[in-house]
């Protein structure tokens, strides 16, 4: 049994048009996950420059420990059918930047990697 989802990934230069085209596509194209960078943002408080939009139908949790303004990290996880054991799990991130972060985004990529393969 194949299990996919469908992702988008896009830096919305913090334009207020282009995150209506995402939100749109999102729902149209019956998107699963988003990596956004660069989203429109308004009002007081933190403004992060990365997140990621996942379905709610998709279990996740965020992986806090690697998260900044520059980095959203989550974990999400698909069933095969409720109460059952996972069918796929993934390690998701969206990264602001990438060149300067390089190192960091290695790093983060390499523990993934290695805890992933310890829960496998």
């Amino acid at each position: 049994m194949k299990f996919s989802n469908r992702c988008i990934q896009a830096n919305l230069q913090h334009a207020k048009a282009a995150t209506y085209v995402l939100s749109r596509r999102f729902k149209e194209e019956q998107l699963d996950i988003a990596f956004i960078q660069e989203q429109h943002r308004s009002g007081p408080g933190l403004k992060p420059r990365a997140c990621i939009l996942i379905r709610n139908y998709i279990q996740h949790f965020m992986l806090t420990g690697y998260c900044t303004a520059d980095v959203t990290a989550a974990h999400s996880i698909q069933y095969i059918e409720a109460g059952h054991r996972p069918a796929v799990t993934y390690r998701d991130g969206s990264l602001y930047r990438l060149g300067r972060l390089q190192d960091f985004a290695t790093a983060w990529a390499k523990e993934l990697s290695n805890n992933y393969q310890e829960s496998g």
